[in-house]
């Protein structure tokens, strides 16, 4: 069974779809994932090489939310030394909590880790799906015809 063009277009039409919507799941339950528009669609798809299709984000940082990290590492940006006098921080409560930046980047704030968020992922799976129902419903349609 062969796939066209315009399947394929479609295909991907649907993994920025399910893309958005599977990350929109994921910001709910992490404050790590941006709540905002641009984020959401910063997710587009291109049909390479004749028949490969390529989820893309210009998130500037969408690798550090798809992959996470592995260890912790020091927040070296939150420093006075890098600028940064006062940081707001969002407890658990809803209230924001303001501290004072470390002096030097010696001194830096260590974060634990960040997680690996799988919302691309789980997008394509949902495109699976799709893909593989559309394929039983095109073969059942054509069993009626014989």
């Amino acid at each position: 069974m062969r796939i066209d063009q315009k399947q394929l277009r479609e295909l991907g039409r649907l993994w920025v779809k399910y893309t958005r919507e599977e990350a929109k799941k994921d910001a709910l339950k992490s404050t790590f994932i941006p709540r905002s528009k641009d984020f959401y669609d910063s997710f587009s798809y291109a049909v390479e090489a004749g028949d490969v299709v390529v989820l893309y984000s210009t998130w500037p940082w969408v690798d550090l939310i798809t992959e996470g990290t592995k260890t912790k590492f020091k927040m070296a940006w939150l420093t006075k030394q890098r600028g940064v006098d006062i940081v707001p921080l969002r407890q658990r409560d809803g209230t924001i909590a303001f501290r004072r930046a470390p002096l030097t980047v010696g001194k830096a704030w260590i974060h634990p880790k960040i997680a690996k968020h799988n919302f691309i992922n789980r997008a394509y799976e949902r495109v699976l799906k799709a893909c593989v129902e559309g394929i039983l419903e095109d073969v059942m349609e054509n069993a009626g015809r014989r």
